[in-house]
């Protein structure tokens, strides 16, 4: 607590001294030639940042350089960009989505503009992201390849005999060549994690005391991802795209816990293959009209595999589960004047999820048309209003629904002076239950406790109302309150001689308040601090909850000539609402790294994460409890202490 009070106490000083730390106008290399400007460009969707030198200078990746943008934060532990506390973000490059494992293999030096966007909407809603982050990259002619590594390694015995936790080789190359381009990608992964888990559990009426088992969770992974593609810019305003995403993963997951009156051991075994082709158009009309469209086919197989035993019974459960997407959008913004535009458009997904052997056979075909009129009527303000028209025919066994949903949003920017920003938000949006919360596959998990799909479940609606305050650039306050109606919810339910952990429509809640403070110290020192207030609500039929929680963190960089220094302090575990209870996420750490660049062409980092569990978490909790069923996990985290993690990268052209 004492903690808490002392960083809220330097941020409010620094908010005071912030105003003459930094001005508005810079003179800054951008590309190859000296330009005065702005920047940032702010409007009621999003704010848009120029990349400029310096910035490229403090990073050696484009993780690194995503950091140096405003409310962006990159936790080293988990490798993670956060907005907000929050990791679910579509990544866009030049306007098409794009992989993170992409993101990361980015040159720092063809990273020309980005756009934050934290309130999504028309195309790139319905997938429930917290974010998106649009990236505009530099063309060239000629060749430009990255060959890198990471390697995450415990020189101790934390991770048990394991020493190397994860190691994600990759490359990824493209030519360019007048109108032609063509490129290719991919990578592999290991991952081998032992972390100690104890388990509370009472999962049998008759019992009246819990019992306590406790083992190794043994993690294993290991997948391989590639992409192919052309371009052909048919003329300076119209490109012609096609992708092809390869991905084939296995992991498995496996418990051996042992107690005085109860043991058992239970094994989970995926192996996940996709197949997605993608062509994409994106041109302009004339001055008015511009134009994205993209139609995709994904093909995606899961052979599952779950083992389960103890004293009473042993289960061995075998399944294939399939989807077949067939994805198409077109997304046109019509520029009346330069106070006026009219974005518009539409989408049309055709979902089929099959699971063999229990005769799961679940339809969905989504439908979604879409207009936002944005005015300008001075530079002080930005307006932005519309709606979105949803459908959805979902056909399940014998059953046939219909889903239709008006999803209307608001967005006001206004800039009262120079150095300060000011926007209001509403916007609503369609989740959607993904095949694991849909599938009929009874796989079992703890004694008498087995996981289940619902196929019956319904679609979820998001209202999200927010605030953001942007000040010199340097400080962002963005409280948010979002409300889920009929939120796709995990519960545990009892079904008469067992316990299922399955999925139901439920009412949540939750309220952020965020703040960001980026600024210089001295010409080479450079500090980033952030925290967020978090309170969550839940309920189903009789049952309530409600949990919040502080999250902070700290990040000085030093500038150096010969290599960049930083430290950082991360407590950004929080506890993310269950109806029954809740479950922890994220990761704490104190860390320290060295960033160099030698040349052009390679880059280095090794980031510590230190030995010790001083001001953070030394473990994570999973906690429910509903009627006589209790079950409380808790795994250790030791196995992130102690770690370093080594990149390196050579990049040519």
């Amino acid at each position: 607590m004492e903690m808490k009070k002392i960083l809220f106490a330097i941020i409010a000083v620094l908010m005071g001294i912030t105003a003459n730390a930094q001005e508005p106008i810079h003179n800054d290399t951008i590309s190859e030639v000296i330009v005065t400007a702005k920047l940032v460009k702010r409007s009621a969707d999003g704010d848009q940042y120029l990349i400029t030198d310096k910035m490229r200078t403090m990073a050696v990746n484009s993780y690194e350089l995503l950091a140096h943008i405003p409310g962006v934060q990159l936790n080293r532990a988990s490798n993670q960009i956060l907005i907000n506390n929050k990791s679910n973000i579509l990544f866009l490059v030049n306007g098409r989505p794009q992989s993170k494992e992409y993101i990361m293999s980015l040159s720092p030096e063809t990273i020309k503009q980005v756009k934050v966007i934290l309130n999504p909407k028309g195309r790139y809603s319905s997938e429930g992201y917290d974010a998106v982050i649009e990236i505009t990259s530099r063309k060239t002619d000629g060749w430009d390849v990255n060959l890198s590594n990471m390697l995450l390694a415990n020189p101790s015995k934390n991770n048990g005999t394991n020493h190397i936790l994860m190691e994600q080789p990759a490359f990824n190359i493209a030519y360019t060549h007048n109108k032609f381009s063509i490129y290719g990608s991919g990578g592999y992964g290991i991952s081998k994690w032992n972390t100690p888990v104890v388990n509370d559990l009472n999962v049998n009426p008759s019992e009246t005391e819990v019992t306590s088992v406790s083992g190794i969770e043994k993690y294993g992974y290991n997948g391989r991802a590639a992409s192919a593609g052309l371009n052909y810019n048919i003329s300076s305003k119209h490109v012609l795209s096609f992708d092809y995403d390869f991905m084939h993963e296995n992991d498995a997951i496996a418990n051996d816990m042992k107690g005085f009156t109860r043991s058992y051991f239970q094994n989970d075994k995926t192996c996940r293959v996709s197949n997605t082709y993608t062509l994409y158009y994106k041109g302009q009309f004339g001055d008015k009209l511009d134009v994205y469209s993209d139609f995709s086919i994904n093909n995606y197989r899961n052979d599952y595999t779950n083992l389960y035993s103890d004293f009473t019974e042993d289960i061995t459960n075998i399944n294939t589960e399939k989807r077949k997407a067939i994805d198409f959008t077109a997304d046109l913004k019509w520029t009346f004047s330069d106070k006026f535009e009219l974005k518009f458009g539409a989408l049309a997904h055709d979902r089929k999820f099959q699971t063999e052997g229990n005769n799961f056979d679940y339809h969905r075909t989504q439908s979604r048309a879409w207009g936002y009129l944005v005015f300008n009527p001075t530079q002080q303000w930005s307006i932005e209003a519309g709606l979105a028209l949803d459908n959805n025919v979902i056909n399940y066994s014998d059953k046939k629904r219909t889903e239709s949903k008006v999803l209307p949003s608001l967005q006001v920017s206004y800039t009262p002076a120079e150095d300060v920003t000011l926007k209001a938000s509403y916007t609503s949006d369609a989740i959607y239950p993904n095949l694991k919360q849909l599938s009929t596959i009874r796989s079992a998990i703890y004694p008498n406790v087995y996981h289940l799909g619902n196929p019956d479940l319904e679609n979820a609606t998001k209202h999200k109302m927010s605030l953001e305050i942007n000040v010199f650039d340097m400080l962002n306050f963005s409280p948010s309150f979002t409300i889920n109606n009929r939120a796709i919810s995990p519960l545990v339910l009892n079904s008469g001689f067992a316990y299922e952990m399955t999925y139901r429509n439920a009412d949540t809640k939750e309220l952020l308040l965020p703040m960001n403070i980026d600024f210089p110290l001295s010409k080479r020192i450079f500090c980033s601090l952030g925290a967020g207030y978090y309170k969550s609500f839940g309920k189903y039929q009789e049952i309530r909850n409600n949990y919040d929680g502080f999250y902070y963190n700290a990040d000085v960089m030093y500038q150096g000539k010969f290599a960049n220094l930083n430290a950082s302090y991360y407590h950004s575990i929080q506890k993310e609402s269950l109806i029954q209870g809740y479950n922890e996420t994220g990761l704490d750490s104190w860390m320290l790294a060295v960033n160099k660049q030698w040349s052009k062409n390679l880059s280095t980092s090794i980031c510590w994460f230190l030995p010790f569990d001083f001001g953070i978490k030394s473990d994570m909790t999973k906690s429910i409890q509903s009627d006589k069923f209790y079950l409380q996990e808790t795994k250790s985290l030791k196995p992130y202490r102690n770690t370093f993690n080594i990149q390196i990268v050579y990049r040519f052209q």
